[in-house]
């Protein structure tokens, strides 16, 4: 990890421990937070295990997690999982490392386990009266299900998670749970529903002056335009969105994949198709995993070594995305959940394709 990194890492866990102990205050108070505030000074193998302990180093690692620092979140959560008899008797504890524990499944690419932790979590917390964060789990439940390619379910779960978010006061939910939405509509073959859908999330982020989920949500509008067809649209808010990803690598990565397949489709310059195509290749190495986008990542990157004439290269790209894509489909036990990853996703299937046609 690089200093930079470290310095990334520490300054997350300072400001959580800030908001336990009670010296913060910038974030808004959830369900835990006064049982976090009385018990949790600090965190490591000397600290006393208590419900407050593991709920404040579950949310570290989540936090962690979203910026990319999967090593440490995992280092964090290891001694916290091994201790599942406390957890069984303390349901507030049990809640917020399920939650930790379906981000953790995310960013290995565990799709199946997210989807399963992510209803477990709600459900949790659901017992507790802690519909806040029952609706944050729904989402995930709903992205892990719209990433496996369960459209149908992913949908009613999803809309379950608006709907609760709104009701509740929660922006932030009712806008994740949106963005999916629209990103679904689109590979449901309702374009227009996609673009209106998300179009009315990035008003809400800029209303908010929320720049990564402006950025974001961009992104997801970029990926509606080009699922589309509508490549013109999609490099204006793939250009929208760059900057306002900067700082995001995870998000970064997967809105290069998309930019990369619009210059390939714009019939764009070698030089550009290969700086988009190498710089989402790079980000995604030097981060290890990505919550979503692998996939896109992988082939949009060996498109670009084929569509600039680097055959082999190409060949040997689309040979570890295929390795990969399979490697993940692997942990899917749900027969129809794998069918449904590998035979609807569309990236996934042009991953099998490119295979295809190039490797015989």
């Amino acid at each position: 990890m690089t200093l930079g990194h470290a310095e990334e890492a520490r300054s997350v866990a300072e400001r959580v421990l800030e908001v336990a102990r009670g010296d913060g205050g910038a974030t808004r108070p959830g369900h835990g937070d006064g049982a976090a505030r009385d018990g949790v000074a600090t965190l490591g193998a000397e600290t006393p295990l208590t419900a407050a302990r593991v709920i404040a180093t579950s949310r570290i690692a989540t936090s962690l997690g979203v910026a990319g620092l999967y090593e440490v979140a995992s280092a964090l959560l290891a001694p916290i999982d091994r201790e599942q008899a406390f957890i069984a008797k303390e349901p507030a504890a049990r809640a917020f490392l399920l939650s930790a524990n379906v981000a953790r499944a995310s960013w290995e690419g565990d799709l199946e386990k997210a989807a399963i932790l992510a209803q477990d979590a709600a459900a949790c917390f659901e017992m507790l009266g802690d519909g806040r964060n029952a609706a944050r789990q729904r989402q995930n439940a709903g992205w892990a299900l719209s990433e496996l390619g369960a459209y149908a379910i992913a949908e009613a779960v999803l809309r379950e998670a608006r709907d609760a978010a709104e009701r509740l006061g929660l922006a932030v939910v009712a806008n994740d749970a949106k963005l999916r939405l629209g990103h679904l509509y689109v590979r449901t073959n309702r374009p227009e529903e996609a673009v209106r859908t998300t179009q009315e999330v990035i008003a809400s982020y800029a209303a908010q002056r929320d720049r990564v989920g402006e950025g974001r949500a961009r992104a997801y509008l970029a990926g509606v335009h080009y699922f589309a067809g509508d490549n013109s649209a999609a490099e204006e808010e793939e250009l929208r969105a760059l900057p306002l990803l900067e700082h995001s690598p995870p998000y970064r990565a997967a809105l290069m994949a998309f930019m990369t397949l619009t210059l390939i489709h714009k019939g764009a310059s070698p030089d550009a198709i290969s700086n988009a195509g190498n710089e989402a290749k790079r980000l995604l190495d030097e981060i290890g995993s990505v919550f979503e986008g692998e996939a896109l990542i992988r082939v949009a990157y060996a498109e670009a070594l084929y569509a600039v004439g680097d055959v082999e290269g190409s060949k040997l790209a689309i040979a570890a995305a295929r390795d990969r894509l399979l490697a993940r489909a692997a942990k899917i036990k749900n027969p129809e959940y794998k069918r449904t990853f590998i035979n609807v996703v569309r990236e996934h299937m042009r991953t099998l394709a490119r295979a295809g046609e190039w490797l015989t």
